[in-house]
């Protein structure tokens, strides 16, 4: 109550603060320190499977099998989502305040099976925020470049990493980053039972991964498209 005139004083609401993403230095230099890509499993013409690194099992046996996404590859810097090529998709403030600041990811900006057309909203120099979230833009997360561990230990570490981003208090709505799931496979045959149920579901194919392989910042032999 104001004491001078006896009348409730009303005080206005102040506006919640919107999470701005903190913009830091680029911890990975895509153009200086590259990327990996795949070498294809088998050879087109002679149907010879690529020969594995030293002291790797012939794929695909033992081999981590994933599904081969149909959207934009892009790797986080810390700052900024970057294609192959080393330019920079810009991307919403609410969907950059998931992502770390201090940890590169490699993954794929992802719309859904099927939808690689709509995939044209990555390429824009102002990104739509209600169509990011009408979309239901992703993060589908497959590996950590700067992680010194191998495989397995980067796979540990991605899916930690996430599970802390995604409690991040503050954040509205669901979380757009997703880790995305290895399955062992042990012999060709498998690999082929595996390879039909996804893309029989819409998928573009398949990735296999060498088990206990390093990050490669080039075309590797220890990651093969399938």
């Amino acid at each position: 109550i104001n004491k001078t005139t006896k009348k409730p004083t009303i005080t206005k609401k102040q506006p919640l603060k919107k999470l701005v993403h903190k913009k830091t230095k680029s911890l990975w230099d895509i153009t200086k320190n590259g990327i990996m890509l795949a070498h294809t499993f088998k050879d087109p013409k002679t149907g010879k499977i690529k020969n594995p690194p030293k002291g790797t099992p012939k794929a695909p046996n033992g081999w981590w099998m994933s599904e081969k996404f149909d959207g934009y590859r892009a790797l986080w810097d810390g700052q900024n989502f970057i294609s192959r090529g080393g330019n920079i998709f810009e991307a919403p403030d609410y969907f950059k305040n998931w992502m770390p600041t201090n940890i590169v990811l490699d993954g794929e900006l992802f719309l859904g099976r099927q939808c690689f057309e709509k995939c044209g909203i990555f390429r824009r120099k102002v990104p739509d925020e209600n169509e990011w979230k009408k979309l239901n833009v992703n993060y589908n997360i497959f590996d950590a470049p700067a992680h010194k561990g191998l495989f397995e230990a980067r796979m540990d570490f991605i899916k930690t990493t996430i599970k802390t981003l995604c409690a991040k208090k503050g954040q509205v709505g669901k979380c757009p980053l997703n880790l995305v799931k290895q399955t062992k496979i042990k012999s060709e045959a498998d690999l082929n039972k595996y390879f039909k149920k996804l893309t029989t579901k819409g998928a573009e194919g398949v990735m296999i991964r060498a088990p206990k392989s390093p990050y490669e910042s080039k075309r590797s032999s220890y990651l093969l498209k399938v």
